[in-house]
């Protein structure tokens, strides 16, 4: 740094900021840290050099995105601004001022911006016509492949027998097509190479194999180093787990079973190791690993050790097996032979993906069209494009104007690109001026084919000087400390070069640099876990299981729920936040919190479950569009109009509000006419005369419902007679016309969004025909292809960001973003892998890897090829989510939360808790290579960092400085409370006063009429709240409606005006038939029943044992008043236990005066249960009391609850609550009817094996 001039004291900046901004004539690659001031460097660096005489438009400065771009040119024209002002040097200052004129030729764009400019100045050298259009949109791209494809096939099959078997080759049981799929995929892919052509052409190289895997090119340079990694790692981990045994006081015979385990694993390594593949074939197929070793009865003080030490070693077997299972699973040569048996294949589909390659580019050309991969690959053509002196004249050209190169997020570059930035730098001439700014640390952009290992190559090379400079900018400035040290902790333990492709040592180590935070106490970072295996415990047997099921449809529900509650305690709590704008502290607003999820589709659920929270909501980017229920009808009913026998979407419109059958109506047809198709069924019925005389509906009845299909068979023949007459989207307008859909949808709640939603469709379909495409199959097939490809449709919005409200988006879009308050969810979902599963995978450097199909028995099996791309795709993909797992955490500036749904809490910390002891530094592979999710990573180092090994000398370096952290466990029925906590302080959403009128039909209305429609809509009913509930209520009843209602001693609860739920529990009027119900398995509700009933008939006179509750259950089962399967899974030492409890020996003793399951009904002022109700209306409270014990003239009453809980204080006081009031109701009856008075009231826990008193 001796060239570099001393910082001026108005600059602020670190040394190697300084030198980042300073250093010349060198290749440059900045590793920024996320939130280390890298703009800044950039924009400052821009600077610098123009001070010193160099113009903007001589610099090329490449941004990921337009945004940034802007954003760019922006803050630079604002510092010409500056130093204009402060500026009295005469020549300095016009210079400055030349700069601002030249702003608009600066190159500072994306590099697809970049390559147009190219093309524009050098179409010359190109077959292209000058005026030249881009693509619209990826809609007219997938459309242009599917004609050209289309016509290919046709060619194909006539010309091709090959081609024939090549489709079946890719066909699957449930589509034929596989080809069209993987021919897409190859192009897309190759697209990303400098010379597409040649990867597609050197597809069949891997399949052209030598006589032995010793002589294999594709064995040598990819299965072996991969295998012998895994090797190497599992003897590594035994050898971990060895030292742990010896140093643990275990038996001796603990350390010699491992010690065989190694010795048949290392013997394996070894063979591989030395090329005798044969070998090493039938070593790994001949290995048989003995049983863990046992401790004796006075040893058993160890065995909370021995277990852990086991599940180490399981898992270690596990790996081993899955070793064989993948690369031993056949003798070596016979998977050579079938390497050899694909090649032809292969080669097949190499020929058929380059024709399609030709042709699509001749019709590109044709119609005088590029999309943006065209514009890379046209540009680098251009560049490469040598004249009569063999000299590259365009690249010249730009070597000559720019003097320096400039790259931002140079992490997500892919290798066309860079042989594009390269061509334009002066490396030819021996001058290096490339500078080169990015964090591969957050490279999360495979989908987009960036590749990651161009930055890594640099990152290496330069650190040794061989090519450039690498400088490290590890400060961060954006993050408190807690933040910091958080992720700190949790990357030093997961990320290194075999996973996250980078060591994450201390020059990657982010280091606190923003000093002017607070110390407040308040911001360690919290995990919030939601336990949600009531489903596989115990269970009550009444409704409130099945009303936390209604409320939380799936996990992303209740995480959801609990985020919001977060959410709302922050605001309410003036939580501390320093303002991102002004630097000062001041209370938390909702604009500075955002909700992280890894993808999108849970953006409407968010916004539906926060709206009832009444907090505002920004949903970026919500790509469901495709998925939201009016579009999914609409585009039904075009399926059914193209054909009509197509039975789902047939009963998805019949059952939608445009026909709006019932379940019964439709289950009533289909019981009329059960052997033909659908369409067919309910012609047969339109045309019947006869009265079905089925069960299901009145004579009445049925005349309604034929009169319905009669209409909508009507209305359907007049659509398909005009669908080939008239345009598309004038085929969809008269739907909303006939059908009245729009009006329909607009009464609905988020009716404005439903009805944008429509029109955008309309106008997808008017667009989709001003293209060379057109007709109603065709409009489908484009449709269903989007949707195999996940892409949508960006759903139109109708509101701005720029409000106090919480921000929705995914871990992509919030790169390069920060937030005060984070909220990541969904980390406890597993990582979405399919694309390692496939049976063809795509690779940059392998090319593909196919399994093998016998198509005459349409079996798969692996292949060397599959393997070693699957095996490179998987660490691809792991090392990807970690890196987005960096990206989230590091959003956050003062606060983070992350929030995970799991089935078992103490599974789970056991789980964490095994590899607590490990001496590695970096936690062993096999387990950062389970696809677990984000929560099992983090979980397992914060395992060792709760519990340092202090005889570990790697394990002390690690957490050498002090962090805290907060884990917290909620239940289902937690989460339940809080949103039941925030509901009363929640306004009431009126329904009728948020209904817009379609004025897009162009319909006039008389406003008069209108106001008197609307105020009769809107009149409330003088004894609404009278109609909420039944006059008959069940104690269960009461109970599930209102949760906690101690209607003796607690304060009457408001009743909720707004509840679709109806005052009696109902079941569906059809019962789910049997093909949806599965293999039987107990549910909560049946356990909890069938232990009531084996509670009741155990004769308290005899001894309660193991073998006399056995007896009386088996009894039950023989006479079938228990099923098989159920008795089965009962906890019957939760029996044992109660009656071993001095309560339950008090039951004992009396045996004579205790009554069981005692039926009971008594009246109750409505006014005690409701709070709204004031009249002196009555209930007829019905229900069955487990049991009591009248004695000393005293009754003491009881309730069995099999509600799954942990045994601590929270847990109990909380289902204590939750009952409290039903055991209130039981014992006020139970004193009126028998006229004593209540002594004690218990709650008998029997999952904890507890009885409280209430």
């Amino acid at each position: 740094m001796s060239n570099i001039p001393e910082k001026p004291a108005n600059i602020r900046a670190t040394p190697q900021q300084w030198q980042a901004i300073m250093e010349r004539n060198k290749n440059i690659l900045v590793s920024a840290s996320a939130g280390s001031g890298k703009t800044m460097v950039l924009v400052q660096r821009i600077m610098e050099r123009i001070k010193n005489g160099d113009s903007v438009d001589e610099l090329l400065v490449v941004t990921f995105t337009e945004a940034a771009a802007k954003e760019m040119k922006e803050r630079l024209r604002k510092k010409l601004e500056e130093e204009i002002t402060k500026t009295t040097e005469p020549e300095l200052k016009q210079h400055y001022i030349n700069q601002v004129y030249l702003m608009g030729k600066a190159n500072i764009s994306t590099i697809h911006a970049f390559c147009l400019k190219v093309i524009q100045r050098f179409f010359y050298l190109t077959n292209l016509d000058p005026v030249f259009s881009l693509m619209s949109d990826e809609i007219e791209s997938i459309l242009l492949k599917e004609k050209v494809w289309r016509d290919l096939q046709e060619e194909l099959f006539e010309s091709d027998p090959e081609f024939i078997n090549l489709c079946r080759y890719y066909s699957s049981d449930r589509t034929d097509d596989g080809i069209t799929e993987l021919v897409y995929q190859l192009y897309d892919f190759s697209r990303a190479n400098p010379d597409p052509k040649k990867w597609i052409h050197d597809l069949p190289l891997i399949y052209q194999t030598g006589s032995t895997w010793a002589d294999s090119p594709l064995v040598a340079e990819y299965i072996h180093p991969i295998l012998m990694a895994k090797l190497e790692q599992v003897t590594t981990d035994y050898d971990d787990l060895l030292k742990q045994v010896e140093t643990s006081g275990l038996p001796e015979k603990f350390s010699e079973l491992l010690l065989n385990d190694a010795k048949v694993v290392t013997g394996v390594r070894d063979l591989v190791n030395a090329l005798d593949y044969d070998a090493a074939y039938m070593a790994a197929n001949s290995i048989k690993f003995d049983r863990w070793a046992t401790l004796k009865k006075d040893e058993k003080e160890m065995k909370p050790l021995a277990d852990s030490l086991k599940k180490r070693r399981d898992s270690l077997k596990e790996t081993m097996n899955e070793i064989i299972k993948v690369y031993f699973w056949e003798s070596p040569a016979f998977q050579l032979a079938q390497l050899h048996q694909i090649a032809p294949t292969i080669e097949e589909l190499a020929k058929v993906v380059e024709m399609f390659y030709d042709a699509l580019q001749t019709e590109k050309l044709r119609l005088n069209k590029v999309d943006f991969s065209d514009l890379e690959h046209m540009s680098l053509q251009i560049l490469n494009t040598l004249d009569e002196n063999n000299t590259p004249i365009a690249a010249n050209y730009f070597r000559e104007q720019f003097v320096e190169v400039l790259v931002d997020e140079y992490q997500d570059v892919n290798r066309v690109q860079e042989t594009i930035l390269q061509a334009v730098t002066r490396h030819e001439k021996g001058q290096e001026n490339m500078f080169m700014v990015g964090d591969v640390k957050q490279s999360i952009y495979s989908f987009r084919l960036a590749d990651p290992t161009l930055f890594l190559g640099k990152y290496n090379d330069y650190a040794k000087d061989e090519g450039g400079t690498r400088i490290l900018l590890a400060e961060n400035f954006r993050s408190r400390s807690q933040v910091l040290d958080f992720t700190n902790v949790i990357f030093k333990q997961l990320m290194n070069t075999t996973l996250g492709q980078m060591e994450y040592d201390q020059a990657a180590e982010l280091v606190h640099g923003n000093k002017s935070y607070s110390n407040l106490q308040d911001k360690h970072t919290e995990i919030l876990v939601i336990e949600n295996e009531q489903e596989d415990e115990p269970g009550e047997a009444n409704e409130d299981q099945a009303l936390e099921e209604e409320l939380f449809d799936s996990s992303a529900e209740a995480e959801i729920t609990l985020i919001a509650n977060k959410m709302r305690e922050l605001i309410e709590q003036q939580f501390i936040v320093m303002d991102p704008d002004t630097g000062e502290e001041r209370p938390v607003q909702y604009k500075d919190m955002v909700i992280l999820a890894p993808t999108k589709s849970h953006n409407t659920l968010i916004s539906e479950v926060l709206s009832m929270f009444d907090i505002p909501a920004v949903v970026q980017k919500t790509d469901q569009y495709f998925k939201r229920t009016e579009i999914t009808i609409v585009l039904s009913l075009l399926k059914v109009i193209d054909n009509p026998l197509q039975d789902i979407p047939l009963v998805a419109v019949l059952r939608s509000g445009m026909v709006g059958l019932t379940e019964i109506e439709l289950g009533h047809i289909r019981h009329c006419h059960k052997k033909v198709s659908y369409y067919q069924a309910i012609e047969q019925f339109a045309k019947s005369t006869e009265y079905s005389d089925v069960s299901y509906l009145t004579l009445e009845q049925e005349q309604r419902l034929r009169h319905k299909v009669q209409h909508f068979l009507s209305q359907l023949q007049e659509w398909r007679s005009v669908a080939n007459k008239i345009p598309l989207h004038q085929l969809i307008w008269q739907i909303y016309q006939d059908t009245y859909y729009l009006e329909y949808v607009h009464g609905q709640t988020s009716g404005q969004q439903r009805a944008l939603n429509l029109h955008a469709l309309y106008e997808r379909a008017k667009n989709y025909e001003t293209s060379s495409f057109s007709g109603l199959h065709q409009f489908i097939r484009f449709i269903e292809s989007m949707q195999k490809q996940e892409k949508d449709l960006a759903e139109p919005t109708s509101i701005t960001d720029d409000q106090d409200a919480i921000r929705v988006m995914t871990i992509h879009a919030s790169k390069g973003l920060e937030f005060p308050v984070v909220f990541m969810m969904n980390a406890g979902k597993r990582f979405n892998l399919q694309n390692v599963q496939q049976s063809s995978i795509l690779s940059a450097t392998l090319g593909i890897g196919t399994k093998h199909i016998d198509l005459e028995r349409r079996v798969s099996s692996p292949t060397l090829a599959h393997i070693a791309v699957q095996q490179e795709r998987l660490t691809k993909e792991l090392s990807e989510e970690m890196r987005k797992l960096y990206v989230a955490l590091t959003r956050a500036r003062d606060k983070l939360y992350i929030i995970g749904s799991v089935k078992n809490a103490a599974s789970l910390e056991k789980h964490w808790a095994m590899i607590q002891d490990s001496t590695q530094w970096t936690l062993p592979d096999i387990y950062r290579l389970e696809n677990k999710g984000y929560l099992h990573w983090i979980g397992m180092a914060l395992a060792r960092a709760k519990n340092p090994n202090p005889v570990n000398p790697n394990q002390a370096a690690i957490f050498g400085k002090a962090f805290e952290y907060d884990l917290s466990y909620y239940s289902y029925q937690d989460v339940l409370d809080y949103l039941r906590k925030w509901q009363g302080t929640v306004p009431t959403f009126d329904s009728t006063k948020k209904i817009i009128l379609p004025h897009q039909l162009e319909i006039k209305y008389e406003q008069q009429p209108i106001n008197k429609m609307l105020s009769e809509l809107t009149k409330t009913y003088p004894h609404l709240t009278a109609t909420q509930t039944s006059s008959y209520q069940s104690v269960t009843e009461i109970k599930r409606l209102f949760e906690d209602t101690d209607v003796i001693d607690l304060p009457q609860l408001e009743l909720d005006t707004t509840a679709t739920r109806t005052g009696l529990y109902q079941i569906n009027t059809l019962a789910k038939p049997a093909f949806m119900s599965g293999e039987k398995r107990a549910s909560a509700a049946e356990k909890g029943t069938a232990l009531h009933l084996l509670m009741q008939q155990i004769d308290l006179e005899e001894p309660i044992t193991l073998t006399s509750v056995s007896k009386t259950l088996n009894q039950l089962v023989t006479a079938g008043v228990i099923e098989k399967h159920i008795a089965k899974v009962l906890n019957i030492s939760s029996i044992i236990q109660f009656f071993a409890t001095d309560f339950g020996q008090l039951l004992l003793k009396n045996a004579q005066n205790v009554r069981r399951e005692q039926a009971f009904s008594f009246i109750l002022p409505a006014k005690n249960v409701f709070k709204d109700v004031t009249g002196e209306d009555d209930l007829l409270v019905h229900g069955i009391i487990d049991g009591y014990l009248v004695i000393h003239d005293e009754i003491i009453v009881y309730d069995f609850k099999t509600d799954y809980l942990r045994d601590t204080p929270a847990d109990i006081k909380r289902i204590s609550d939750k009952y409290k009031g039903q055991l209130n109701l039981y014992a006020e009856a139970l004193a009126n009817s028998l006229q004593k008075p209540i002594a004690h009231k218990y709650l008998c826990l029997l999952t904890i094996g507890k009885n409280v008193e209430i």
